[in-house]
């Protein structure tokens, strides 16, 4: 789950910060939030964000690969319902602060159920898992295992490995936007138009999102604009449900 917090400007800090720093602190303030926004959630948002992507960014992104943004936390629905369920007897936890073994369950089931439904799918979201474990030497492990099943599928799949490079950067894309709208953040923040745990995001071109009387502008014309996007958040403790909305300027 992510935690949201209400209104957060950020913490002083000067300059245009990359995304996901902003994100990381939001999930480790020390006060609980204001409410949760389950992992499937987040990835239905993420599956809009990429509907509205003006085609120049990455290109051409066939229904497969829409639904894979869509659908690629969906084997976290488990995680975050248990939490739910016990959250007067254990602390509420945002996924950064889960460990690996914790983690890498709902990883394996969001890849099942894609591959299950159709093997780009699979790919795509394998691919996503791939560079996230990429980071960090404890999920070193699941990339270690799931590097050599996904790439014999990729070579009977036979799609261009440009394109499953593009899709890949797609899906890393659209999921830190959706991390960044779902925590609350009003901090203005820069994106890579790549994947962000891989090594190209570092040479790929940079776009800001920044905030316009309470609703999203990227610095680019990188989204429709007017396009209205939205996710489900839980307010805790009473544990009701609110609709979130936002409506990206030109």
């Amino acid at each position: 789950m992510i935690f949201r917090r209400l209104s957060h400007e950020g913490g002083g800090a000067t300059g245009i910060r990359p995304a996901f720093p902003i994100f990381l602190e939001l999930q480790n303030l020390p006060q609980a939030p204001h409410a949760v926004i389950l992992q499937p959630d987040h990835s239905r948002l993420a599956g809009e964000i990429a509907k509205r992507l003006h085609a120049s960014v990455f290109g051409d992104l066939p229904a497969e690969v829409l639904d894979a943004i869509r659908e690629h936390d969906f084997g976290w629905e488990m995680s975050d319902r248990n939490q739910l369920a016990n959250m007067r007897s254990e602390p509420l936890r945002p996924f950064p602060q889960l460990s690996p073994e914790e983690t890498h369950p709902s990883w394996r089931e969001s890849v099942r159920r894609a591959q299950e439904s159709s093997p780009l799918k699979g790919v795509i979201i394998s691919r996503h898992f791939c560079a996230l474990a990429s980071q960090f030497p404890p999920h070193f492990p699941f990339a270690e295992a799931e590097n050599p099943r996904r790439e014999q599928i990729e070579r009977e799949l036979k799609i261009p490995r440009e394109d499953l490079d593009r899709w890949t950067a797609a899906i890393g894309f659209c999921d830190i936007v959706s991390l960044y709208l779902c925590c609350g953040a009003r901090e203005p923040a820069e994106f890579s138009l790549a994947h962000p745990s891989l090594p190209s995001a570092r040479q790929a071109r940079k776009v800001v999102l920044e905030w316009v009387q309470g609703q999203p502008r990227f610095t680019e014309k990188i989204m429709v604009p007017g396009a209205a996007v939205y996710a489900s958040a839980w307010e805790v403790p009473a544990l009701h449900t609110t609709e979130l909305e936002w409506r990206f300027l030109g």
